[in-house]
């Protein structure tokens, strides 16, 4: 390996070997552990969300509402220090935007959003 090369590959090795873990469950500044979600929850209006771990990190599994009507998840994770997911609801077109914003035993307080609205939400774990 040429001079350059070692040289550039040293420096590689050295910026990863300082760069600190990230924890999947966890970035920092976050303020409860997303393993903390595992499980289902239920909203106030009946829907019920599933948080699994998947490939060690936690995502939204599914989402179904009161009505048996199963809500679309595009995406789900940390953004920043908050857990979020997006998903869409088929029977209206709304895009829904959910963070979480505190967890405290089977207690989730999150805050939501659509194109049309937003509000505050308590969630309750109603399965492990």
């Amino acid at each position: 390996m040429s001079w350059p090369l070692r040289t550039a590959a040293l420096t590689v090795a050295l910026l990863c070997t300082a760069c600190p873990k990230q924890s999947t469950f966890q970035p920092p500044g976050a303020v409860y552990d997303a393993r903390d979600l595992v499980g289902s929850w239920q909203d106030e209006g009946g829907a019920i969300t599933r948080f699994a771990l998947d490939d060690q990190a936690v995502v939204v599994s599914s989402i179904v509402d009161s009505d048996g009507e199963v809500f679309q998840v595009r995406t789900s994770g940390w953004v920043a220090s908050a857990y979020q997911w997006i998903y869409l609801v088929p029977s209206t077109g709304y895009v829904v935007t959910t963070t979480v914003d505190s967890i405290a035993g089977d207690s989730m307080q999150t805050r939501w959003q659509n194109a049309y609205s937003e509000g505050r939400e308590e969630m309750v774990r109603v399965g492990r």
